[in-house]
């Protein structure tokens, strides 16, 4: 072996050290860039987390204002909760004339009193019964609440009127304002 080959065998040893380190480097950049871009991915879903959180915080305290103001609109009433269901069941007995009115005991249900309610007739007149449904609908205060509307024929006949059966829920405030409020104002 002569000098030069020596010397170019010396040569290429070092260039592929040099190759070497110069691709490590290059991976190491690589891996480091999709490092920080995944950095700042993070960062910006934990700053909009945190607004989305600040934005439900806000949300909540608008809720709880809210329902304060509904309740502070609510009719005063000398009578109590218990008194304004029975008084609302007399009046939708009242309407709806013949029909069977069945109901359970009184039930209390977070800060609300509810009454299951079971009206049960014949359908007679079709538009009686949209307006009695519309009646229901409309009650303020106690609330009606439709949960099931059937329709049957009566019997299992297919002559006669349809039998109907209207199932919901009176349901009115455990505790009712004691001052009452003019205009709607607080």
């Amino acid at each position: 072996m002569d000098i030069l080959s020596i010397k170019l065998r010396g040569l290429l040893v070092r260039m592929l050290i040099v190759g070497g380190a110069a691709a490590m480097l290059v991976f190491a950049a690589l891996v480091l860039g999709r490092y920080n871009a995944s950095l700042e991915q993070g960062a910006a879903r934990l700053q909009a987390a945190r607004t989305a959180g600040e934005r439900i915080d806000r949300s909540a305290r608008n809720m709880q204002a809210n329902t304060v103001t509904l309740v502070s609109m609510l009719p005063a009433s000398p009578l109590s909760p218990e008194s304004l269901l029975m008084l609302r069941l007399d009046d939708i007995k009242a309407r709806f004339g013949s029909a069977e009115i069945s109901v359970t005991a009184i039930e209390q249900k977070g800060d609300e009193l509810q009454i299951p309610v079971a009206i049960t007739d014949t359908l007679r007149d079709y538009s009686q019964f949209v307006n009695n449904l519309t009646y229901l609908g409309s009650l303020r205060l106690p609330v009606f609440t439709t949960t099931s509307v059937a329709v049957e024929r009566a019997d299992g006949k297919s002559k006669g009127a349809p039998k109907i059966t209207i199932q919901g829920q009176l349901r009115v405030p455990k505790s009712l304002p004691a001052t009452p409020r003019q205009g709607g104002q607080p």
